[in-house]
Parts: structure tokens; C-alpha cells; sequence
């Protein structure tokens, strides 16, 4: 074997020993990153020369340099990660909403309902007290104020659910447009036969996070190029990106691309909780709301416009309340500046107070379909607790499935330190037999020169 051949394949060993030694500490630099893969160098016998009767070894080269990773695990991940933000996010909302009403506890909406209509009970049994009719002024003012005070509070968290959509739309756009930039490199870089394989767990990470917000859907070509679709709309390739904007009208809410303005069908992510809460829950519940109050003014303005007032003279056709309207329960002004106004004569009598047991009577009337007005109260809180409960239960449901898939996945993908210094050992005493060789071939060349 001639001299230069040994010279050949020891400096060929030299830089592959070098390579594996850069990835084994690239590797070690990442441990604590969370959305690396490791990545393996394989090294293979070089091809063999032809020389006399023989096949002459070349030494070792690079064979391909890989990223260890499971598509598989990656894209259940990606599906959960969608699940589990959208459970969350409604658990938050819903929490929140929950909290508003305030069930079951001294300051409920429901304690101020039965308050009101037991100060009518109240009054019945002595219908000329000024004081007990004062008193039924305040515990309307304060159920008005009550409810009032709760359609305040959903109207905020709808404004901050507004801003949060905004804010999230912006997220999107920016991930999207992270992602084609990203994409743009990686086919550049397979085009020139190199393996981005960093560039791809940061590809990784972004559509992870865009997971997040919405219901994504990635195909991969041969190229490595990530073709991703939003709630069924394309959004990015590595040659183009749609842009998104939020969309609120008539009470609703969604996602819709810049250009044509089609919107896309949000089912999972966080801004698919969000949509849901702005566009049904909080709809849903002021609505019951309005039933309930609406109710309210109906029944009591329909007793009340029966009876007399205790003035002089008696007056009849007078109605307690003036309406319902965007959460404001507005008492008649005439019975707030004067209780005397409240009419709860049959017969226009002092001293009767037959209406006022009649108006009591109303939170025991079954007037929702079978309900009193405590019932159909009740079972909406009960739906708000229900659904929290049935969020949280899934939150936690996912986040374990979660767990172990991310389990699964630093199993296979995620970088041991002892395997990595093994490596790292190894390949510098790979390296260090590779110099030693260096340093016989020279001592060769320099005997036969010296023969010379």
C-alpha cells in the first residue's frame, strides 16, 4: 500500500472522527431542549479500490447524518396539544363565567330573586306599612343593580375575548410566516444534499405552537416541505402564506383569511374556545337570562296592573316594572319616588293585601315549561358547572395521554448524556489511532527519504 494512500485514509478519518466528535457535543449543548432531536452520525467503510488481484480498502467516510425522530409520535402530539388548549381555554372562560353568577352563595343572583319576592310575602301582611313597602323598592333596586352588575362582567369577558382573538390572530400570522421562511431553507438545503435537521425541529416547534391556537392539518412532501391547512383553508407552503383577520359580526366571532375573507371552520385550539365562548355560551346564557327577567317584569307588571294603590285616591293600571332591556331591570320611577304607588289591593281597600301573596306566589309558579324560576335559574348554573367539570375532566384526560406521548417521544428523540459522552470518548480515541497513523506514514516517508 503506497505511503499516500495511508496519508489518504488517515486524514479522511481525521475529519469524520472531527464531524462525529461536532455532533456528539451539538448534541450535549441541546439536552435541555425540549424541541430537539438528536441527531446520529452514521460512518461506513469508504468503496474499496481495485489493485492487482485486490479490493484495497479507502477507510471510513460519512455516511448521512439523521435526525432521530418519530413522525408518528410528533403528529399525535401535535393532534392533543390541539385538544388539550381548547379544553383548557374553555375551562379558564367558563371558570370565570361561573364565577360571575357567584353559585351558590349569599351575593347569587338566585338569593336576590327569592329576596325580592319574599318582600312581597312580606308585605302582605301588612300592605300599609310604608316601611315594608320600602322595603320591596330596595330589594328590586338591588336585584336591578344584581343583574345588571352580571351582564357588566360577561360584557368584559367578551371584550376580552375579543382582544385575545385579536391577539392570537396576529400570533398566527407571524407562526405562519415563520414556518414558510423556514420551509424556503430546508428545501434549499436538501437541494444542496444537506440535512437541516435543526431547521426542522424549529419548524417543529412552530407548528406545535400553531397547534396550539387552531385546528391544523400538516402534509410533508418527498422534499420535506411542511404544506399545512387551517379548520379546512390552506395556509402555508414554501411558497406562499395566507394572512388571517378576526371576524365579528351579529355576535359571532371566527377566523377568515385576509384575501376573499373565507372563513375558516375552527373546531379545536384556543381560539376555537374562544369562538365557542363569545359565539354560543355567553350568547346562550344572557339569553336564558333575558328569559328569566323578562319573565319576571311580565308576571309581576300583570298582577300588579290588577291591584290599588293606597293613595287618594286609589289607583289602578299601574305597572311595577318599565322593562328589561340589555341586562337593565328598570323599576316604574313613580313607585321608586313614592311606595304608596305599589298596588296590592284586590278590591281598592286599605288593608288588603291579597295581590301581595299573589305576587309572593310567583317564585312557586311553574311557569318554564314545568320550572319555577328558581328551577330554570338553577339548572342553567348547573349547566355552567356541568360543562366546567366536563372540561377540566378532559383537560387533565389529555394532558396525561400528553404526557406520555412526550414520554414516548424523549425516549427516542431526546439526547442521553451518557450515551452522548460515550460517543464523544470513543470517537477521540478514534481520532487520537487516526493521528498515531498520521505520525507512522510520516515516519515511513522520512525512512525512505533518509535511504536516499
Amino acid at each position: 500500500m503506497a505511503i499516500s494512500r495511508i496519508f489518504n485514509i488517515s486524514t479522511r478519518s481525521l475529519a469524520t472522527y472531527r464531524k462525529a466528535m461536532d455532533v456528539a457535543a451539538h448534541n450535549v449543548a441541546n439536552a435541555g431542549n425540549p424541541d430537539y432531536s438528536r441527531q446520529k452520525l452514521s460512518i461506513e467503510s469508504d468503496m474499496p479500490q481495485k489493485g492487482a488481484r485486490f479490493y484495497w480498502g479507502s477507510g471510513i467516510r460519512i455516511g448521512d447524518l439523521r435526525r432521530v425522530h418519530d413522525a408518528l409520535v410528533d403528529s399525535q402530539i401535535i393532534r392533543n396539544n390541539q385538544r388539550y388548549a381548547a379544553y383548557k381555554k374553555q375551562s379558564e372562560i367558563l371558570g370565570q363565567i361561573e364565577s360571575v353568577f357567584g353559585e351558590p352563595s349569599e351575593y347569587g343572583l338566585s338569593n336576590y330573586i327569592n329576596r325580592f319576592f319574599d318582600s312581597w310575602t312580606s308585605l302582605s301582611s301588612s300592605p300599609n306599612s310604608i316601611e315594608a313597602r320600602k322595603e320591596v323598592v330596595y330589594s328590586a333596586q338591588n336585584l336591578s343593580t344584581k343583574i345588571s352588575d352580571i351582564y357588566q362582567q360577561l360584557n368584559l369577558i367578551e371584550s376580552d375575548i375579543v382582544n385575545s382573538f385579536r391577539e392570537k390572530t396576529t400570533q398566527v400570522n407571524s407562526l405562519l410566516t415563520q414556518i414558510r421562511d423556514l420551509n424556503k431553507k430546508i428545501f434549499e438545503s436538501k437541494a444542496m444534499n444537506a440535512e437541516p435537521n435543526d431547521l426542522m425541529d424549529n419548524r417543529d416547534k412552530l407548528i406545535k405552537d400553531l397547534s396550539k391556537l387552531v385546528d391544523v392539518k400538516v402534509n410533508y412532501d418527498t422534499n420535506g416541505i411542511a404544506t399545512i391547512y387551517i379548520g379546512g383553508i390552506f395556509a402555508v407552503n414554501s411558497d406562499a402564506v395566507t394572512q388571517f383577520t378576526m371576524d365579528r359580526k351579529e355576535g359571532k366571532l371566527s377566523l377568515k383569511t385576509v384575501k376573499g375573507g373565507v372563513k375558516t371552520a375552527l373546531t379545536t385550539g384556543e381560539m376555537s374556545a374562544l369562538t365557542d365562548a363569545f359565539t354560543n355560551k355567553i350568547t346562550n346564557y344572557k339569553e336564558k337570562l333575558k328569559t328569566i327577567f323578562n319573565k319576571i317584569v311580565d308576571e309581576v307588571n300583570t298582577v300588579h296592573e290588577k291591584g290599588y294603590t293606597i293613595d287618594n285616591p286609589p289607583q289602578q293600571g299601574i305597572k311595577f316594572f318599565d322593562s328589561f332591556e340589555n341586562g337593565k331591570l328598570q323599576i316604574n320611577e313613580q313607585v321608586i319616588r313614592d311606595p304608596m304607588k305599589i298596588a296590592v289591593s284586590s278590591d281598592g281597600t286599605a288593608g288588603n293585601g291579597d295581590l301581595a301573596v299573589e305576587l309572593g306566589a310567583i317564585k312557586d309558579k311553574k311557569i318554564f315549561d314545568g320550572m319555577t324560576i328558581g328551577e330554570y335559574y338553577s339548572e342553567m348554573i348547573n349547566d355552567i358547572g356541568n360543562t366546567v367539570n366536563n372540561a377540566n375532566s378532559s383537560k387533565e384526560s389529555i394532558n396525561l395521554v400528553l404526557q406520555q406521548l412526550k414520554s414516548q417521544r424523549d425516549s427516542y428523540s431526546a439526547v442521553s448524556i451518557d450515551e452522548e459522552m460515550t460517543n464523544i470518548l470513543k470517537y477521540q480515541k478514534s481520532y487520537d489511532a487516526s493521528a498515531k497513523l498520521v505520525k507512522v506514514a510520516n515516519e515511513m516517508l522520512d525512512t525512505l527519504l533518509n535511504m536516499v
